[in-house]
């Protein structure tokens, strides 16, 4: 007995991506993605330690997009922030999770020395 059931797994329902992968204590974060046109996607931002610091409903437009951008506070914590993206289609949730590294900006040093030969 077949339930004529389509492969959920074959298809990608939701995208989530970030412009960069790491940002500095005040930069401004740009995500964006691709679902079923017309549906709600539900955004949440959670800090190192788990705490959530971003909840936002998203209308995706008539071709499917949606982006959001926020800033990343300049007292930010240093590390890992996971992004989620969630939607509901069909009366199936589908999630779809990233992770940008905030942190200090690196300052490149030059390495190379000198090397006197007596």
């Amino acid at each position: 007995m077949s339930l004529g059931l389509s492969p959920i797994f074959a298809q990608t329902d939701l995208t989530l991506s970030s412009s960069l992968d790491s940002y500095e204590p005040g930069e401004l974060v740009t995500i964006s993605g691709v679902t079923q046109s017309e549906q709600i996607v539900s955004i949440q931002v959670k800090d190192p330690t788990g705490k959530t610091l971003l909840v936002r409903s998203i209308t995706v437009d008539n071709s499917g997009n949606y982006s959001l951008e926020f800033k990343i506070p300049k007292t930010a914590a240093q590390g890992s922030y996971v992004i989620v993206a969630s939607v509901s289609i069909d009366m199936i949730p589908i999630i779809e999770t990233i992770t940008i590294l905030v942190q200090d900006k690196i300052i490149e040093t030059d390495s190379s020395s000198t090397t006197v030969s007596t």
